[in-house]
């Protein structure tokens, strides 16, 4: 019966070819290897081998078996879910959110990353998820990324069930309101529109100009570089954004689109490339040195602080609004003008499904089916 043994000596010998001296051992794992030490063979080297090259190498074997035989901990499994996310464009937000529920106290002087998955308890989760105080979207994401963290110790045959998927999980586990009133989200009326523009200058005049007229993504319209438009067919191709100081892809795949300037955005468009070319920069929408922008900050300025969107508004005399509101005002025109069907809206937003066009804006289109004509005849 052949014998096999773990992180341990077999034989030291000379190599017939080289005639040097070669160590052969079992690793960590039962296997036999060799390994040269490139000394001759002379009793000296024989015992240094024997007394001090061995110690370390067994030692050292000794080291990768404890990890072989190591429960695989959260941590552990943590490493592996985010291998699977590096491609998205949301990474980094994956990525802090792993990285804090690892980190985060378990027990004293003990952290859920320590853990191994079959050891954590539901109430320790369900305590966690709840002192989080995020709203209800981000308690999803947050939620989503727990159960993929688990779902690899499950794929790993570790636990044989996700707790995640269970219910029960999310019982007393309640969202912060969030902190977006329904203020904040009410879309522009035409003639706030055409009297922001009345009352904008410069870069941001050319923005709500472009975003009024084509329903873009902030991080995209500030990714917009000048040969992205084409004057002859009247549409922009959008397949970059910036978002926190990054150049990244769209949100998804559809976001990588096509969109029509329509004749209502073409002289915000034509009179932003004018400033770029002044510049001497490929962007659309730069800083004064004609290097990109970081974020949708740079030209808003800080959220409820004394930026130029903030100081446009003030102006204006409107409540705060985001800016993405911006969009979201082309959207609800768009709908409410008949003009277009609701696919094609949701191509220019770079939606994946429709269900997204109505969850986001049927509860402003209001009651405009009251005053439909009468006599239409929809069997004729």
């Amino acid at each position: 019966m052949k014998t096999v043994k773990y992180s341990e000596l077999r034989t030291i010998f000379v190599h017939p070819k080289t005639k040097k001296l070669y160590i052969e051992f079992w690793d960590e794992s039962g296997k036999i290897r060799q390994k040269s030490t490139g000394m001759d063979d002379t009793l000296s080297n024989r015992r240094d081998i024997k007394n001090k090259i061995v110690p370390k190498l067994i030692a050292r074997l000794g080291e990768k078996s404890l990890l072989l035989k190591r429960p695989k901990t959260i941590r552990d499994y943590a490493k592996v879910y985010l291998s699977f996310k590096k491609e998205l464009t949301r990474y980094k937000a994956i990525e802090y959110r792993v990285n804090r529920f690892i980190k985060a106290e378990y027990e004293k002087d003990d952290t859920y990353g320590d853990q191994i998955p079959s050891g954590v308890s539901d109430l320790k989760i369900k305590k966690f998820l709840n002192d989080l105080k995020v709203c209800k979207s981000t308690l999803k994401e947050w939620r989503s990324d727990v159960r993929g963290i688990f779902q690899c110790a499950v794929d790993d045959r570790a636990i044989t069930k996700n707790p995640m998927q269970s219910e029960n999980i999310m019982d007393n586990v309640t969202a912060s309101p969030s902190k977006r009133t329904e203020a904040d989200r009410k879309p522009f009326t035409k003639e706030e529109v055409l009297h922001l523009l009345d009352k904008a200058t410069g870069d941001l005049r050319n923005y709500l100009g472009i975003g009024f007229s084509c329903g873009l993504r902030p991080e995209e319209l500030i990714a917009l570089q000048i040969d992205d438009f084409d004057s002859v067919k009247k549409l922009i191709i959008i397949e970059r954004a910036i978002s926190k100081g990054a150049l990244k892809k769209t949100k998804t795949d559809d976001s990588n689109r096509t969109v029509p300037v329509f004749d209502s955005g073409i002289p915000f468009v034509q009179a932003q490339i004018e400033i770029a070319k002044q510049k001497g920069t490929i962007w659309l929408f730069s800083n004064e040195d004609g290097k990109r922008l970081n974020d949708i900050e740079d030209l808003r300025g800080k959220k409820y602080k004394n930026g130029d969107w903030t100081a446009l508004l003030k102006e204006a005399n409107l409540p705060y609004r985001q800016i993405m509101n911006v969009r979201h005002t082309w959207a609800i025109l768009a709908l409410k003008s008949k003009q277009f069907t609701p696919q094609e809206i949701a191509n220019i937003l770079g939606h994946t499904t429709l269900r997204m066009l109505w969850q986001n804006y049927a509860r402003y289109l209001g009651n405009d089916h009251e005053n439909i004509r009468r006599e239409i005849n929809i069997f004729t």
